[in-house]
């Protein structure tokens, strides 16, 4: 018992007023069993402590301590949303049964409206009946925009590097681990020249251009970075949530 209230002092971060007795218990101000709780009976993994009074509570509002085997704590950069785009697909395209099908449409109906506006709108859905049935509009996602200095045997050897990497996570070989090292190393390298010939050529191929030469240079600079979170909440249920 007395080891038990030792680990929840330490890794509580208790001082030794909220967890011990030096005068006549009070129940009202004094941590009780009722204020300890599990997840499980058999095997529990977290424990929640409630903190009737402390030194750092003058106000006696109490405070919940949650005690687990672990914490796992979501640190990394939240990834960006894709982008999508709607772009019409001309796949099936076929022009001669593009103007056949346009002939067909009866323009005609336009000459029912006297408004100008009206007409102008009609004949649109008309037409865009005909042209989406020929080529209809298609959402697609962007995955990544294209670089414009990586030719395709830097892709090819960025193709490399990523099969041995599967290669080095499948059989944790130590000879696998070195040729996707080495691979990372050299594709590393190779960007990094591929980008300085095009950043080089570009700006002497502007003659002059600041409008191109600072768009080049524009590319190259790092993307800003997101702003950092505010939070408006009050400090008891930041506290709160943090030990959950």
């Amino acid at each position: 018992m007395l080891w038990a209230a030792c680990c929840l002092g330490f890794f509580g971060f208790l001082p030794a007023g909220e967890f011990t007795v030096n005068a006549p218990f009070q129940p009202s101000i004094r941590m009780t069993v009722s204020d300890l709780q599990a997840d499980a009976l058999v095997i529990p993994t977290c424990f929640k402590v409630y903190v009737k009074c402390s030194k750092i509570d003058p106000f006696r509002m109490g405070c919940d301590i949650y005690l687990g085997r672990y914490l796992s704590l979501d640190l990394k950069v939240p990834r960006a949303k894709p982008s999508y785009v709607s772009i019409r697909s001309y796949k099936n395209y076929n022009p001669a049964k593009f103007l056949e099908d346009l002939q067909l449409a009866p323009f005609h109906m336009v000459n029912f409206f006297d408004d100008v506006s009206d007409q102008v709108d009609v004949y649109n859905i008309l037409f865009l009946d005909v042209l989406n049935e020929h080529a209809p509009i298609r959402r697609i996602k962007i995955k990544a925009k294209p670089n414009p200095f990586v030719p395709p045997e830097i892709k090819q050897l960025m193709k490399t590097r990523d099969n041995w990497h599967k290669s080095a996570m499948k059989t944790n070989d130590k000879l696998h681990w070195n040729a996707y090292k080495f691979f990372k190393q050299e594709v590393k390298r190779e960007i990094r020249l591929a980008e300085r010939t095009y950043v080089k050529s570009h700006i002497i191929n502007s003659k002059g251009n600041t409008n191109s030469i600072w768009k080049v240079i524009n590319q190259c600079l790092p993307k800003k970075s997101s702003s950092l979170p505010q939070f408006n909440d009050s400090h008891e249920n930041m506290a709160n949530n943090f030990n959950k």
